[in-house]
């Protein structure tokens, strides 16, 4: 009976995180002055970008990463590919935001004011909190149901 408790509550928690995971972008991800943020392309764009990566870096850092690095004391190696992941990800966010057409037809339409930057892009907190927040529920979940359950 207990095992069964422990599951139902495993699915609840999983389910709750999801849900407010989903719901994240829309607080750090700048949609313009449109009415839905679903009428921004770069936010679309941004958005299904960043849930498909993330889920996938979820499930890859607490299934393979951990167990087949982390677990083996191989903390440098684990630190690089955290890192290396990071990286691509800011990446292709700031690919994402300096080539939309909402970008292009602003930064036209205000040519005294000049365009976001790499450096600023890249460490904005919108997609780190977003990375560094999956980062840590990924590795918290999987070292305690490693330790603990």
């Amino acid at each position: 009976m207990s095992n069964n408790k422990i599951t139902i509550s495993q699915i609840t928690y999983t389910l709750i995180f999801w849900a407010c995971f989903l719901l994240l972008p829309f607080l750090f991800f700048p949609h313009g002055h449109q009415q839905s943020a679903f009428d921004s392309n770069r936010f679309v764009s941004w958005y299904v970008f960043s849930i498909v990566y993330l889920v996938a870096f979820y499930y890859f850092n607490s299934a393979i990463l951990i167990p087949k690095l982390l677990a083996y004391k191989k903390t440098l190696l684990y630190t690089v590919v955290i890192l290396a992941l990071l990286s691509f990800y800011l990446t292709i966010y700031f690919l994402i935001g300096k080539y939309a057409a909402e970008t292009i037809e602003f930064v036209a339409g205000h040519p005294k004011r000049p365009p976001r930057g790499f450096w600023e892009i890249f460490f904005s907190f919108g997609p780190t909190f977003l990375f560094l927040i999956t980062f840590t529920f990924s590795s918290v979940s999987k070292i305690i149901s490693r330790w603990f359950i």
